[in-house]
């Protein structure tokens, strides 16, 4: 909706802009030196800063991403300066302007001191289009061993791009700008302001990515949520764009994109209308303080204290040995005690004083400690026994498995639905619980995700790295077992056309035969490793677990596959006996070794 001129203030945002003229000036200074100036200098040399500068015009460089969080600070921080000194707030709100006009004077103000160098810098980049390379924008590529062509300036800095780069950079300047502007009304002090805007920017991931952390440190088994982080800020989904780009006009954004900024645009809204409701709320007396409303100060204080309480205790648990549990007891006493220190802190900047030894405190702090007791309780006490639960047989439907064992030798993403399968891998996960505290440095082992359908519905996920040596007899026996399961075995298989889609070479080398790899051509690659899986197959359990890929061991062969894998991976090693019946008789049939 188009703001009439009876909702704001010409003045105020002239007068805005001509006493913080330097904030655009610099702004322009920071997106030319390190968004424009590398363009110049490699301006005959294109080739050298591609990636540079694809990932500009993709919205998703980081020092340019930098460039717009500080940015909406730093105008977001000038635009409510007067709101945050008592005298200049009260000459100001002595005008005949209403509050809500006040507000969006100066939330206009600071936005466009935020956008004009953004947009300038944005309209500069397509006359880099004329940059060149003197080796035809050719570089060399280590997998392919040989040059390859990369992107032209032409490609990059395509009118369509730019629109691109504006409208994401944009959105997302727009977000931090907002939330900058609710720190503004919400802080008592100039210093506080920015303070608490890059504390609630960062406030979402952070807190998402500290219980992620937690929960995997002291919750057996934690099955790490599948969260799109992209959700909870801006700036993240901003870099995540790397290679979403498009090329011969292409703006490169499609469904998900258009979503996501529709998304952000509609919390920078919210929070704007947040933010001028509390602005209508504000005590003048209030300001000098360090927040405008004390329920603000005591949310904060209390934020603060468990994030900065959970941070460094788990830094510091985490350097203990994991001695049946008691680095847990020791988690739980340093974070009780911490916070003791961190409410202190946070109280005296909330009060700005140093006299909070009070009993209105010491009640808002047992709140905090109440808090805090219950994340320890549910996370390293584990009331809910999450670490130690295993559905019962009769009760699970199926079981999907997702893992690499054996060695990594293959690639298990599959659904068990028979009962024998089901049973063999619940007295699996119930061996590596009780095992979960053998200590053997030596012990291999392997990753393995179990996901459980129970009949009536639920659905239970842990994830483990199964450990295989001395001490494990019991997790031993049952991956012995796994291996041995019919429906197991039936799954593990190399996937030969999907590595060959994306295939960059197939290559093997016998230990103690030949001096150096033996390359596949590309019109055997799909036999080669048909050979390879086939013998891998028959390989019984008490060898295969041998084959740890250690360049060492004697009478080995080596394949390896250069391919990226899902966990963007290279290279693949598979690993057989030097006299493999089925990959010896196909590399001799086609002389690749002598008969």
């Amino acid at each position: 909706m188009m703001l009439s001129t009876s909702s704001y203030s010409k003045t105020i945002i002239k007068d805005n802009f001509k006493r913080y003229w330097a904030i655009p000036v610099v702004g322009m200074l920071a997106y030319i030196l390190i968004g424009i100036l590398p363009l110049v200098l490699n301006y005959r040399s294109f080739v050298e800063i591609t990636e540079h500068a694809a990932t500009i015009m993709q919205a998703a460089s980081f020092s340019i991403n930098s460039i717009i969080t500080i940015m909406a600070v730093a105008a977001a921080s000038a635009a409510f300066d007067y709101l945050h000194d008592p005298v200049s707030s009260n000459v100001i709100h002595a005008f005949p302007t209403d509050r809500k006009k006040l507000f969006v004077s100066a939330a206009i103000s600071g936005w466009i001191m935020m956008m004009v160098p953004l947009i300038v810098f944005a309209l500069m980049t397509p006359m880099f289009r004329g940059a060149t390379s003197p080796n035809g924008n050719l570089k060399y590529d280590m997998y392919s061993e040989s040059m390859v062509k990369v992107m032209e300036a032409k490609e990059v800095f395509t009118v369509s791009h730019m629109i691109q780069f504006i409208l994401i950079s944009t959105v997302t300047a727009t977000c931090v700008y907002a939330i900058a502007c609710l720190a503004g009304v919400l802080s008592g002090r100039k210093v506080i302001q920015p303070l608490l805007a890059y504390f609630l920017f960062f406030l979402p991931v952070t807190t998402v990515f500290l219980m992620q952390s937690i929960c995997s440190q002291y919750l057996f088994g934690y099955a790490e949520a599948d969260l799109d982080y992209d959700l909870l800020n801006p700036m993240l989904y901003a870099l995540g764009r790397g290679g979403k780009f498009g090329v011969g006009g292409s703006a490169g954004i499609d469904g998900a994109d258009a979503g996501r900024l529709v998304y952000y645009l509609a919390i920078s809204l919210i929070l704007l209308w947040l933010s001028a409701w509390i602005y209508k709320k504000i005590k003048l007396e209030r300001i000098g303080n360090a927040t405008t409303f004390p329920v603000a100060g005591d949310i904060l204080a209390t934020l603060l204290t468990l994030i900065g309480t959970l941070g460094f205790s788990e830094l510091t648990a985490d350097l203990m040995s994991n001695d049946k549990g008691g680095k847990a007891m020791r988690f739980i006493i340093l974070a009780v005690v911490s916070s003791i220190v961190f409410y202190a802190i946070v109280r005296m900047i909330a009060d700005s004083t140093p006299s909070i030894f009070n009993l209105a405190n010491i009640k808002k702090y047992g709140v905090c400690l109440a808090i805090l007791l219950v994340i320890l309780a549910f996370t390293a006490l584990d009331v809910t026994g999450y670490g130690k639960k295993v559905p019962e047989v009769s009760e699970v439907a199926s079981v999907h498995v997702k893992s690499g064992f054996p060695n990594d030798v293959f690639e298990v993403d599959a659904d068990f639905k028979d009962a024998d399968t089901i049973a063999v891998l619940s007295e699996l996960q119930e061996a590596v619980i009780e095992d979960r505290y053998v200590n053997n440095e030596d012990a291999m082992y392997d990753s393995m995700e179990l996901s459980w359908k129970l009949k009536k519905g639920k659905e239970l996920s842990r994830t483990y790295l199964v450990n295989r040596g001395k001490g494990f007899d019991k997790t031993e026996a049952s991956l012995k077992k796994l291996y041995n399961t019919t429906a197991y075995r039936e799954k593990l298989h190399i996937d030969t056309e999907a590595i060959l889609k994306k295939c960059k070479y197939v290559e093997f080398y016998r230990e103690s035969m030949d001096e150096e790899y033996t390359r596949i051509k590309k019109e055997d690659q799909k036999a080669f490793l048909d050979a390879v899986e086939k013998d891998l197959s028959l390989v019984p359990y008490e060898e295969l677990k041998q084959f740890n890929g250690e360049y060492d061991e004697e009478g080995r062969m080596y394949i390896e596959v250069c391919a990226p894998d899902t966990n963007g991976n290279d290279i693949k090693t598979y690993l057989l006996n030097k006299d493999a019946e089925n990959t010896n008789a196909f590399l001799k049939d086609k002389g690749y070794i002598k008969p």
